[in-house]
């Protein structure tokens, strides 16, 4: 089991990292939806060679198994997205409404209404 979830956080990792390189590096030349589409080839490449590492490390002993192991990764990566993810965004709504001068609710509320995540 905790070869399995210190696969699941190199994986994280990876992810972040990637994210971190598009947005530091090549993002800002290249456009957004440019800077997305590279960034999510070179993902699926990179959490690939993760996965394919992780297996040949640790063979999987039926289909079964890999489905289990497939479905764990993924309910992880969605609680991570759902718990973890709107707390920064809303730590960075906050931080872009307060610099735009939104001092009091109703005016955050107002800001908020334009604001596309």
């Amino acid at each position: 089991m905790w070869r399995t979830l210190g696969a699941w956080f190199v994986m994280l990792i990876v992810a972040v990292a990637n994210g971190a390189v598009r947005d530091f590096t090549y993002g800002k030349r290249i456009g957004e939806l440019a800077a997305h589409q590279v960034s999510t080839l070179t993902g699926v490449v990179m959490l690939g060679i993760v996965m394919w590492v992780f297996v040949r490390l640790y063979p999987l002993s039926s289909a079964w198994q890999a489905g289990r192991l497939g479905l764990l990764w993924m309910g992880m990566t969605v609680a991570f997205e759902f718990l973890l993810t709107p707390s920064v965004h809303e730590a960075t709504l906050v931080r872009t409404h307060r610099q735009a001068g939104a001092t009091t609710r109703s005016q955050y509320a107002l800001s908020s209404q334009h604001t596309v995540l």
